[in-house]
């Protein structure tokens, strides 16, 4: 069975005993240094599941999402409110993750999000529904922008909105121990913006589908 890592910050994991990084994650390592901005990373966490990259590159700790309606415009004015929120319980959020692919330029790479099988069994239950489905790639092209042809998983999910904003604490050098990031979608292109769609699948995953943003070393953008 394949594991796959996710390289972080160490606040809320030194008691959990993470065993030293060695050889490659060195260089995984060092992608996570230069987006906490130089600050330290010694932890890795490990996530068992063969849908996600073998080597995830942490933005931070998963808050919350902001959504559109799926029957709102996709080319909603940057600047205003979300529709509707989904957020992670705060018991949850430190282990809930936000990240990107380690092995793939980091200008274009997808943001993935990893939670815990707490986090999944209440998305299943509540956000999931089998009779409105469609395969990833399909959502993922109607959504558009530069990951319209990235299938990062082969399955069917349930469209929830576009995702207007997206959440997360993390830990940057000059910054106070846990700050909030408040990401919104779109906000390089105003009159126009590409905002990825929200999805979840039957094992109560989030996928986000489409979209137009990078990530950069200083943040996410666009």
């Amino acid at each position: 069975m394949t594991t796959r890592r996710n390289y972080s910050s160490n606040r809320g994991h030194a008691e959990l005993g993470i065993p030293a990084l060695t050889g490659d994650d060195h260089k995984y390592a060092d992608r996570r240094r230069s987006w906490a901005w130089g600050l330290p990373v010694i932890s890795r966490i490990e996530v068992d599941d063969p849908d996600y990259p073998d080597h995830v590159i942490e933005c931070g700790r998963m808050i919350e999402f902001g959504l559109l309606n799926a029957r709102t415009n996709p080319a909603a004015v940057v600047g205003g409110k979300p529709d509707f929120t989904i957020r992670i319980q705060s018991q949850h959020v430190n282990e809930s993750h936000l990240g990107f692919d380690g092995d793939l330029d980091h200008r274009g790479t997808n943001l993935y999000v990893v939670t815990p099988k707490a986090v999944q069994d209440k998305v299943r239950e509540k956000l999931y529904d089998r009779k409105n489905v469609a395969p990833f790639a399909e959502v993922a092209e109607f959504a558009g922008g530069r990951h319209a042809n990235d299938v990062l998983v082969a399955t069917n999910v349930t469209p929830i909105g576009r995702c207007h904003t997206i959440t997360y604490y993390t830990h940057k050098r000059g910054d106070d121990p846990a700050s909030n990031y408040r990401h919104e979608f779109g906000e390089e292109h105003p009159h126009a913006p590409i905002k990825p769609i929200l999805c979840v699948d039957a094992r109560g995953r989030f996928w986000l589908a489409g979209g137009d943003y990078t990530v950069p070393n200083p943040g996410i953008t666009n």
